[in-house]
């Protein structure tokens, strides 16, 4: 199969990335959907295989082929060779990835692409597909601060000059910092679909992975066929069955969402359109 197809994923992350790629290798054709490649998966059980983990995110799945690390401060400092470096080195797995798999289409399931990776597949690859993953924002902050993630590790801070929303974040509290992430990678989706390596894109919202009918209209705008006889029904809210709080949201949080975007310049706002219609009091349980 010599003509292959690229579609990454733009999308804050805790929005039901495994869920898609689940999806999109049980019914779609033709499709390897990984889910934040390289994953790792130990030789070692045990106390063993934490060590074996550490060493290999370290020398070999390292966090820049992941799409953090010194990517996020090569995005920042526009070290445009060290992106295209790491690009070229995942676009080449990638492709060994397809042939074993005798497959031609490859969907990158990842919240790492738009943290700066992209600039380096956009420059590599002739044409790519973007999936905007989005979760509702409370929810998706919730559950970020119910699995205690550490967020300099997957973002730059919003205060950096390579954001599109741009804040001062010494006095933001955690919560605030997710909903600038969720904001920043929906402006990013905005920027990238008008980007002349992008010849396709969709949305797909977390509520509606298991809606039959909108996967076929929303996976159809990028040229891929869903099948729903494949499909069977997912769960994406998987804090519970891993040993975390259930993700609910409170009127405490629902005030946060606010106190944040009184930050946010009006003309970044009408940029998004999820929020137009958003209520937030509607998630509280």
């Amino acid at each position: 199969m010599d003509h292959k197809r690229y579609i990454f994923t733009v999308t804050t992350g805790r929005s039901g990335q495994e869920t898609l790629a689940n999806i999109l290798n049980s019914s779609v054709d033709n499709v390897h959907a990984s889910f934040e490649a390289p994953n790792i998966k130990t030789i070692f059980k045990g106390r063993l295989s934490n060590i074996e983990h550490k060493v290999r995110r370290s020398y070999l799945e390292t966090h820049e082929l992941l799409g953090r690390g010194k990517i996020l401060e090569a995005y920042d400092n526009k070290d445009i060779f060290f992106i295209n470096n790491i690009a070229s080195k995942r676009v080449k797995m990638i492709n060994k990835v397809l042939v074993r798999e005798n497959k031609s289409i490859h969907v990158d399931v990842s919240k790492y692409f738009a943290r700066g990776l992209h600039v380096g597949f956009c420059n590599i690859l002739p044409q790519i597909s973007i999936i905007n993953l989005v979760r509702d924002p409370l929810t998706n902050m919730k559950s970020f601060i119910n699995r205690q993630k550490k967020f300099i590790l997957d973002n730059n801070l919003p205060d950096v000059s390579s954001n599109i929303l741009q804040l001062n974040s010494s006095n933001m509290q955690k919560e605030e910092l997710y909903l600038w992430a969720w904001c920043e990678m929906y402006l990013r989706f905005q920027y990238l679909k008008k980007k002349s390596c992008v010849s396709g894109y969709t949305e797909i919202l977390t509520e509606k992975l298991n809606d039959n009918d909108y996967l076929t209209e929303s996976l159809g705008l990028i040229d891929l066929q869903y099948n729903p006889n494949c499909h069977t029904k997912q769960n994406y809210n998987t804090n519970p069955g891993r040993g975390y709080a259930t993700t609910s949201v409170s009127s405490k949080d629902v005030d946060v969402f606010y106190r944040f975007m009184e930050r946010v310049p009006p003309n970044l706002i009408k940029k998004i359109p999820y929020l137009v219609d958003y209520n937030p009091e509607s998630h509280i349980v």
